[in-house]
């Protein structure tokens, strides 16, 4: 299930009278949260895929991707690119 599809019914629960002990600022942050996961995994599974990337697990657990000599840490890449400022 997309993040999209989660929000969906969650607020379709909100709307209908049977939401889940959760607020809905908790449900907005909880599907910004999925889609970054999801944006930062379709990432990875890009590099991989495709071959034009290894990677390896930091010390901290993180994946990072070596790409041509250049090193990307794939949460970096997505507050870089889809993070506001």
């Amino acid at each position: 299930m997309t993040a999209v599809e989660w929000l969906a019914n969650e607020l379709f629960k909100q709307l209908t009278g049977e939401p889940d002990k959760i607020s809905l600022k908790e449900v907005l942050e909880q599907a910004k949260e999925m889609e970054k996961q999801q944006i930062i995994d379709a990432r990875n599974n890009g590099f991989e895929a495709s071959g034009q990337g290894q990677y390896y697990f930091g010390c901290d657990g993180k994946k990072r991707w070596y790409f041509l000599t250049e090193e990307i840490e794939s949460e970096k890449y997505y507050n870089e690119t889809f993070k506001k400022k």
